[in-house]
Order: structure tokens, then sequence, then C-alpha cells
């Protein structure tokens, strides 16, 4: 039964297999048996402290107008390359806004030092230089989105398309909710088929059903909602975070979901 259980997690077209026990039945003998070859990724010690030179991001480059039409003024700001955090894939599409690569810097930072997690992540696109048009995107345009691979399973090689059962789940939550933990998050896109797995995950890491009722839009069946975590066809081996618009960006605009 709980196998069944753990394999409804990765299959969209069924229901979730709850190991129910009758009033009345008798147990006998338990046999607890924990693979060893299963290690849990996070939240086993606490990761290297931020490197306050992380931090030195170059000001000045702005967000204008909306995600899917728009621009970044003022000098190039690239995403810097810190691989004690991530992996940088591309140079000349991770530019984005000040705000937006302080936000991911800050979010990155904060995942390591507090789940310890130690496996690879790879940061793909954000925007071009000065943003704008950037196919096949329909938005990346304005310096504010960025996506980002999901995390893999320790004996699993990194890939750009892995399967459910190949990802890092507890990761994935980890990191979600670092950036969440910003308060700078606009939205998160990731396929509906695979929030359910990380609704467990993140349940299994202490949030609760109200807290993620707030924030992933499963169990609903259409996919459909108004929390930060939406479905997006084309993001099923990767999330795509869209940092808000910076204090001093008076003209970045936010679109009406």
């Amino acid at each position: 039964v709980f196998a069944a259980f753990y394999r409804s997690l990765f299959d969209p077209g069924r229901e979730a297999v709850r190991p129910v026990m009758s009033r009345g039945t008798t147990i006998g003998e338990a046999v607890v048996w924990i693979d060893p070859a299963v290690p849990w990724t996070v939240n086993r010690k606490i990761g290297p402290e931020p490197d306050p030179a992380w931090f030195d991001i170059p000001q000045g480059a702005l967000s204008h107008g909306h995600p899917n039409r728009g621009r970044i003024s003022g000098e190039p700001c690239q995403l810097p390359e810190i691989p004690q955090l991530y992996t940088r894939r591309f140079d000349r599409i991770a530019h984005g806004s000040s705000h937006a690569i302080e936000v991911i810097v800050t979010a990155f930072a904060n995942f390591r030092r507090d789940t310890g997690y130690e496996g690879e992540i790879l940061v793909g696109s954000i925007s071009r230089p000065h943003g704008k048009r950037f196919p096949p995107h329909r938005s990346h345009q304005s310096g504010r989105d960025v996506d980002i691979r999901l995390p893999m399973l320790p004996w699993f090689a990194t890939t750009i398309d892995p399967e459910p059962e190949q990802i890092d789940w507890f990761a994935v939550w980890g990191l979600i909710d670092a950036f969440l933990a910003t308060g700078q998050v606009e939205l998160i896109f990731i396929d509906h088929s695979l929030q359910r797995p990380l609704y467990y995950a993140a349940l299994s890491m202490g949030a609760s059903v109200e807290e993620l009722d707030q924030i992933i839009t499963w169990p609903r069946r259409d996919g459909k909602g108004k929390q930060l975590i939406r479905h997006s066809s084309g993001h099923e081996g990767h999330i795509h975070v869209r940092i808000r618009c910076g204090e001093d960006e008076p003209s970045c605009r936010t679109r009406r979901y």
C-alpha cells in the first residue's frame, strides 16, 4: 500500500493512495525498513554562511514595462558566477534588473545555508542584456523572469529534462520556500502534473495545508487559481520564477492575473 502511495505521487492520472486502517484492526509485528540508498538531501546540516562578496551586485539596471513587453535600462547587470550557489548555463541571456539579480542571489544563498543542500542547480534564461523580445519565450523581456532547472536526486546525472521520479522534490520545495521568504516573488510557473509531488514534499518539510492552499494551485484539477505557484505549459523540467518590481522601478509594470 505504501509503495502504491509513493508511486501515485508521480502519476497525474491516479488518485493518491492513502493507507487506511479501520477500527478494530489488529496489528501484529510491524517491521520498518529504511532504504540506506535514499539519502535525505536537505536539512541534514547547516550550509555555509553567505559571503558578503556575493551581494556586490551592480546597481542601475532597471525593469521597464511588462514581462512580455518590456526592456531593461541602464548598465547591463549579469547574474554573477557563484558556483557555491548555482551553475549559470548561459552568459548573454543571464541578465536582469539589479533588483531581480539581488533577489535571485539572496534566495540561493539562504537556501544553501538553511538546508545544507549540496547538489548542482542550473540557472537558465533570465533576459538579454537590455531585455526586449526573447524568442521562444513569451516573457523574459523586462529582466524579472528566471528559469531554474529542477534539482536532481544525487544518483541521477543532471539533465534539463528529468523524469518526475528523478527530481529531488525536497530540494525543489526548499528552493521555492527560500524565494518566497524574500517577499519578492510575483509568480512561479510549473506544470500542473508536477505539483502533486511538490505539494507532498512541502507537507513533509513542515508546510501546513492552510499555507499551501494560499501558495500552490494543486489539488485543483483544472490547474487554475490565484495562488503564487501556477500551471504553465512547457514548464516540466524547470520552474519559472517572476520577481516583483523593485521600489526604484516606477515604470515597471505588473500584469493582472
